[in-house]
């Protein structure tokens, strides 16, 4: 069976090809937790799957919250959310300063990285049947490994100041009830864990650095970087 199509989505989250360096922006629209669940949400909205005939298809929903309601259930349909806690790793900290726009830190602001958020995420898949439901969880297992180089993907979150967040599968299942018989729909769950550095915008006009402190490699100013005192990444 082809990979699934996956296109840039409506919400500007695009995927990752390996090797792609980051183009950061001073822009952020949700926490990192909801952040990386709308970027999961945003992928799986612009991807095509293949139905019974092989005709490629979209999800007619994805939600990023549970749904209100008052809103129409259209299959097949997706629902993202955070399953526990989101976890701030400083284990491999290393303080660093990313620098937005053309990577210079010409215009003065810059990322400061704080360590990495860790998260497990739930996605749950509402099919028609049970042939879509298995038709949706053989393409959203390619889509979840789209490339041969390493096993999981990445995205550029637009939520997140276009930052890169990594996913992985971890399992999924596909229970069946009367209950859902009934109500005329089949349900598949998987958990991916979900990976992004906690940021936050900092001007390089206010940024102190003490020559003893634990940065202090070099000076900062408001034109750019000078020996910067933080490590620098793209």
């Amino acid at each position: 069976m082809p990979l699934p199509s996956v296109r840039q989505t409506p919400g500007g989250t695009t995927l990752v090809q390996r090797g792609t360096l980051q183009v950061l922006t001073p822009y952020r629209s949700a926490d990192v937790g909801l952040a990386l669940v709308r970027g999961l949400a945003d992928y799986l909205l612009g991807m095509a799957y293949h139905d019974q005939d092989g005709r490629h298809e979209a999800f007619a929903q994805i939600f990023d919250h549970w749904a209100d309601p008052e809103e129409v259930a259209v299959y097949p349909s997706g629902y993202v959310a955070l399953d526990g806690d989101v976890t701030y790793d400083a284990s491999q900290f290393r303080p660093a300063l990313l620098p937005i726009g053309d990577q210079s830190g010409a215009d003065g602001m810059f990322l400061q990285k704080s360590c990495e958020a860790v998260a497990t995420l739930k996605l749950e898949v509402w099919a028609t049947d049970t042939e879509q439901r298995s038709m949706l969880v053989s393409d959203l297992e390619d889509a979840f490994n789209p490339t041969p180089e390493i096993y999981g993907f990445t995205l550029s979150l637009p939520h997140y100041h276009g930052l890169h967040a990594r996913y992985s599968a971890e399992r999924s299942t596909q229970p069946d009830s009367a209950d859902d018989a009934q109500h005329g729909y089949r349900k598949a769950t998987f958990k991916l864990s979900a990976s992004c550095s906690l940021v936050r915008l900092v001007s390089a006009q206010r940024l102190i650095v003490s020559p003893r402190g634990p940065f202090a490699r070099g000076t900062i100013s408001a034109t750019g970087v000078e020996d910067a005192p933080f490590d620098t990444e793209a």
